[in-house]
Protein backbone atom coordinates (compact mmCIF):
# COMPACT_ATOMS: atom_id res chain seq x y z
CA UNK A 1 0.00 0.00 0.00
CA UNK A 2 2.67 2.49 0.66
CA UNK A 3 4.26 1.50 -2.68
CA UNK A 4 1.41 3.71 -4.37
CA UNK A 5 1.49 6.47 -1.63
CA UNK A 6 4.69 6.90 -2.09
CA UNK A 7 4.29 6.48 -6.14
CA UNK A 8 1.30 9.18 -5.89
CA UNK A 9 3.45 11.79 -3.49
CA UNK A 10 6.33 11.34 -6.39
CA UNK A 11 4.22 12.24 -9.29
CA UNK A 12 3.10 15.17 -7.64
CA UNK A 13 6.65 16.55 -6.60
CA UNK A 14 8.27 15.49 -10.25
CA UNK A 15 5.40 17.99 -11.75
CA UNK A 16 6.45 20.69 -9.34
CA UNK A 17 10.46 20.47 -10.17
CA UNK A 18 10.05 19.96 -14.03
CA UNK A 19 10.09 23.10 -16.51
CA UNK A 20 6.88 21.64 -17.42
CA UNK A 21 4.57 24.09 -14.89
CA UNK A 22 5.83 27.14 -17.04
CA UNK A 23 5.28 26.19 -20.44
CA UNK A 24 3.54 23.50 -21.12
CA UNK A 25 -0.76 22.50 -21.85
CA UNK A 26 -2.55 21.03 -19.32
CA UNK A 27 -3.00 17.88 -21.84
CA UNK A 28 0.91 17.30 -20.78
CA UNK A 29 0.40 17.01 -17.29
CA UNK A 30 -1.55 13.71 -17.75
CA UNK A 31 1.21 12.96 -20.03
CA UNK A 32 3.34 13.01 -17.96
CA UNK A 33 1.41 11.18 -14.47
CA UNK A 34 0.34 8.52 -17.11
CA UNK A 35 4.03 7.36 -17.86
CA UNK A 36 5.48 7.60 -14.65
CA UNK A 37 2.37 5.01 -13.44
CA UNK A 38 2.69 2.91 -16.46
CA UNK A 39 6.66 2.84 -15.49
CA UNK A 40 5.29 1.61 -11.83
CA UNK A 41 2.91 -1.11 -13.51
CA UNK A 42 0.24 1.19 -12.05
CA UNK A 43 -2.58 2.93 -13.41
CA UNK A 44 -4.68 6.09 -13.41
CA UNK A 45 -8.14 7.29 -12.59
CA UNK A 46 -10.04 8.63 -15.59
CA UNK A 47 -13.40 9.84 -13.56
CA UNK A 48 -11.68 12.51 -12.03
CA UNK A 49 -9.31 15.16 -12.68
CA UNK A 50 -7.44 18.18 -11.48
CA UNK A 51 -9.74 22.03 -12.23
CA UNK A 52 -8.75 25.34 -11.86
CA UNK A 53 -9.11 27.72 -8.62
CA UNK A 54 -10.70 30.83 -8.78
CA UNK A 55 -13.60 32.54 -8.24
CA UNK A 56 -15.17 28.92 -8.18
CA UNK A 57 -13.35 26.23 -6.57
CA UNK A 58 -13.96 23.94 -9.03
CA UNK A 59 -13.43 25.74 -12.38
CA UNK A 60 -11.46 25.22 -15.99
CA UNK A 61 -8.85 24.66 -16.82
CA UNK A 62 -9.82 20.63 -16.40
CA UNK A 63 -6.69 19.06 -15.80
CA UNK A 64 -6.86 14.90 -16.66
CA UNK A 65 -4.02 12.95 -14.55
CA UNK A 66 -4.08 10.21 -17.71
CA UNK A 67 -2.46 10.67 -21.08
CA UNK A 68 -4.00 11.15 -24.92
CA UNK A 69 -6.20 13.34 -23.14
CA UNK A 70 -8.20 15.98 -24.56
CA UNK A 71 -7.61 19.04 -22.59
CA UNK A 72 -7.10 22.07 -23.64
CA UNK A 73 -5.42 25.53 -22.44
CA UNK A 74 -1.55 26.45 -21.80
CA UNK A 75 -0.34 27.03 -18.58
CA UNK A 76 0.16 30.70 -17.84
CA UNK A 77 1.65 33.02 -15.14
CA UNK A 78 -1.82 33.56 -12.69
CA UNK A 79 -3.20 30.26 -13.01
CA UNK A 80 -4.42 28.36 -10.04
CA UNK A 81 -5.38 24.65 -10.31
CA UNK A 82 -4.91 21.12 -8.81
CA UNK A 83 -3.35 17.80 -9.51
CA UNK A 84 -4.81 15.05 -7.39
CA UNK A 85 -4.34 11.84 -9.67
CA UNK A 86 -5.82 8.79 -8.47
CA UNK A 87 -3.27 5.76 -8.84
CA UNK A 88 -4.42 2.37 -8.95
CA UNK A 89 -2.99 -1.17 -8.27
CA UNK A 90 -4.95 -2.80 -10.97
CA UNK A 91 -7.43 -1.38 -13.53
CA UNK A 92 -8.08 2.51 -13.81
CA UNK A 93 -11.59 2.16 -13.47
CA UNK A 94 -13.94 3.15 -10.60
CA UNK A 95 -17.29 2.82 -9.32
CA UNK A 96 -19.01 5.27 -7.02
CA UNK A 97 -20.98 4.03 -4.21
CA UNK A 98 -24.85 4.94 -4.09
CA UNK A 99 -23.98 7.53 -1.64
CA UNK A 100 -23.04 9.58 -4.27
CA UNK A 101 -19.66 10.13 -2.98
CA UNK A 102 -17.45 7.23 -1.93
CA UNK A 103 -15.21 5.92 -5.06
CA UNK A 104 -13.88 2.84 -5.67
CA UNK A 105 -11.62 0.56 -7.77
CA UNK A 106 -14.04 -1.64 -10.22
CA UNK A 107 -11.58 -4.47 -9.48
CA UNK A 108 -11.05 -3.79 -6.03
CA UNK A 109 -6.93 -3.20 -6.23
CA UNK A 110 -5.77 -0.70 -3.83
CA UNK A 111 -5.73 2.81 -4.58
CA UNK A 112 -3.67 6.12 -3.75
CA UNK A 113 -4.42 9.80 -3.90
CA UNK A 114 -2.54 13.18 -3.32
CA UNK A 115 -3.42 16.85 -3.73
CA UNK A 116 -1.55 19.97 -4.60
CA UNK A 117 -2.59 23.17 -5.95
CA UNK A 118 -0.59 25.09 -7.96
CA UNK A 119 -0.06 28.64 -8.91
CA UNK A 120 2.17 29.64 -12.46
CA UNK A 121 4.73 32.34 -11.66
CA UNK A 122 6.86 34.10 -14.26
CA UNK A 123 9.57 32.20 -12.61
CA UNK A 124 8.05 28.46 -12.38
CA UNK A 125 5.29 27.33 -9.97
CA UNK A 126 4.14 27.56 -6.19
CA UNK A 127 3.12 25.30 -4.27
CA UNK A 128 0.28 26.77 -2.31
CA UNK A 129 -0.70 23.31 -0.51
CA UNK A 130 3.22 22.47 0.20
CA UNK A 131 4.45 20.94 3.60
CA UNK A 132 5.36 23.11 6.25
CA UNK A 133 8.68 22.00 8.35
CA UNK A 134 6.56 21.43 10.69
CA UNK A 135 4.23 19.17 8.88
CA UNK A 136 3.54 15.94 10.14
CA UNK A 137 5.93 13.10 9.13
CA UNK A 138 4.18 11.11 6.26
CA UNK A 139 3.96 7.28 6.77
CA UNK A 140 6.79 6.36 3.79
CA UNK A 141 10.03 7.71 3.14
CA UNK A 142 10.02 9.95 0.43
Amino acid sequence: FFFKQKTAYEMLRSLVGSEMCIRDSYREVGNVIGKHAADKGLSVVRSYTGHGVGHFFHQAPNVPHYPNNKASGVMRPGHIFTIEPMINQGTWKDVTWKDGWTSVTADGQRSAQFEHTLLITPDGVEVLTARLPESPPLDFKI
